[in-house]
């Protein structure tokens, strides 16, 4: 891998998957809208795929969801051992 994610983009990545309250991932998704202070990071993260974006907000929906991709998975799994 090229790209080497910020720390707080390995906590987006993280906080995702729910690895930071244990070792194993037991969902994937992270709810945000434009002006979440993670948005600009979960877009870089998106550009990178790490994560992808599952919906895009409709008019009235002001969130989107975003999912870690198999290869954030793998990058996450590989800096928790």
């Amino acid at each position: 891998m090229a790209y080497k994610p910020t720390k707080k983009q390995i906590e987006i990545m993280k906080h995702a998957l729910g690895l930071a309250w244990g070792e194993t991932d037991y969902r994937n998704h992270f709810c945000a809208a434009e002006g979440h202070a993670d948005w600009e990071e979960l877009l870089k993260l998106e550009s990178e795929c790490l994560m992808r974006r599952i919906h895009h907000p409709r008019e009235l929906e002001k969130q989107a969801t975003f999912m870690v991709t198999n290869d954030g998975k793998e990058f996450c799994k590989g800096i928790r051992r």
